[in-house]
C-alpha cells in the first residue's frame, strides 16, 4: 500500500488545480496569439476529459478536504436535513396491533437515530462548519474532529491515503523491482515492505534538509 507523506500531493487538490487551469492559468486572453489559444484550449481540453469520467467524478466529489469542501461544485451538494437522510424511502406499514404496543420504560426518552439519519446528520454538521485555511495541514483538521465525525474521519483516512498523480507510486515500484531480482524472487512481502519504506524515508528526510 502506498503511504502518503505530509507534503505529498493528495487527490483533494485536482479540482481545484482543474478549476484554477481553467479559469486562470489557461483561461484564454483577447490578446493571446493563436497558436497559444490552441495550446490553452488543447491543454484544457485534455485535463478536463481525462477527469470527465463517472468513477473519477465520483471521487473527486467526495468533499472530504475541509479547505475546498463544495468550493469548486459545478453542482453544489445539497444539505439533506437528518430528517430526510433515508433517501425518500417508503416507510413500513403498521399493523393494526402496533398502535396499541408499548415499550416500557421508553416512552420519555427519544427515539435513537437510525444509522442513514446520523450519516446526514455528521455530514450536514460537517459541512456547514467555516472551511479550513488554504494553507493549514488537513490531516491535522481531521485528527482534532475525528470525535465529532467518528464516520467521516474514518472515510478520510482512506481518502488522503491516494495521490493526486502516479509518480511517487511508480518510484516505489521502482525501487521494489530493484529489491526483488530473479536471484531474491522468493522474498517474503516483510522484506520488501521494509527497504522500500526506508529508501522512500531516507529520500524524504535528504529532500527535507536540502
Amino acid at each position: 500500500m502506498h503511504f502518503l507523506r505530509r507534503n505529498d500531493v493528495c487527490v483533494s487538490f485536482i479540482k481545484p488545480t482543474l478549476h484554477l487551469f481553467n479559469h486562470s492559468i489557461l483561461a484564454v486572453q483577447e490578446d493571446d496569439t493563436d497558436v497559444t489559444k490552441f495550446i490553452k484550449e488543447k491543454t484544457v481540453d485534455y485535463l478536463n476529459e481525462k477527469y470527465e469520467d463517472a468513477p473519477t467524478h465520483g471521487l473527486l466529489d467526495m468533499d472530504l478536504d475541509p479547505r475546498f469542501k463544495l468550493r469548486y461544485e459545478k453542482a453544489p451538494l445539497a444539505v439533506m436535513p437528518a430528517g430526510d437522510a433515508a433517501g425518500g424511502a417508503l416507510k413500513k406499514k403498521k399493523a393494526r396491533g402496533s398502535f396499541f404496543k408499548v415499550i416500557e420504560g421508553t416512552a420519555s426518552q427519544p427515539a435513537p437515530l437510525q444509522l442513514d439519519q446520523a450519516i446526514a446528520f455528521e455530514l450536514n454538521s460537517y459541512l456547514q462548519t467555516v472551511p479550513l485555511d488554504s494553507e493549514e495541514d488537513p490531516l491535522e483538521w481531521w485528527k482534532g474532529s475525528q470525535e465529532l465525525y467518528p464516520r467521516l474521519s474514518k472515510l478520510a483516512k482512506k481518502y488522503f491515503c491516494i495521490p493526486a498523480t502516479n509518480a511517487s507510486p511508480e518510484r516505489d515500484f521502482s525501487t521494489g523491482g530493484s529489491i526483488v531480482t530473479c536471484l531474491r524472487s522468493s522474498l517474503k512481502l516483510d522484506n520488501v515492505n521494509r527497504p522500500v519504506l526506508l529508501a522512500k524515508n531516507l529520500k524524504a528526510g535528504a529532500g527535507d534538509r536540502l
